[in-house]
């Protein structure tokens, strides 16, 4: 599944832009279903790794088909590294979200550049309305593709 850029725009950009305004710039990126990178964005004054962690969240969110601070806890709780996935992406940080829709995930939000608790605030809230938007205007019955 791909999102159309002008919706993902309609849905993000006043968001975006209160970051901004508060001076609390972020890197936002938009797997879709398998991980692949569909939308991103590293604002201004953000920094340069703040980009890569975003995007490895959103993958590691859309693979593992959960939210990367609990994919974290299990890895710490249960003393195996994430290594241990075989997949050298996968991250245990916070603020990898899926987008669920019945049962299936759709894709995933990754969300870096301020603290675990703001990103995780922030990612589920646009996961929320990203999800609220495409089934209030019908985007996901006409079948994104």
């Amino acid at each position: 599944m791909t999102f159309d850029h002008s919706v993902l725009h309609e849905v993000l950009s006043s968001r975006l832009d209160r970051q901004l305004a508060a001076a609390a710039p972020i890197a936002l990126a938009i797997c879709d279903s398998h991980g692949e990178l569909l939308y991103f964005i590293r604002q201004p004054g953000v920094g340069l790794h703040s980009g890569v962690l975003a995007q490895n969240k959103g993958y590691t969110a859309a693979r593992d088909r959960q939210a990367t601070r609990d994919l974290g806890n299990w890895s710490r709780e249960s003393g195996r590294a994430l290594p241990y996935w075989s997949d050298p992406r996968f991250t245990g940080f916070a603020v990898g979200v899926p987008l669920w829709h019945e049962g299936v995930v759709l894709g995933a939000i990754g969300v870096s550049g301020l603290s675990e608790e703001e990103d995780h605030r922030l990612a589920t809230e646009l996961t929320h309305a990203l999800g609220q938007h495409l089934i209030s205007n019908g985007d996901l019955n006409r079948g994104i593709s």
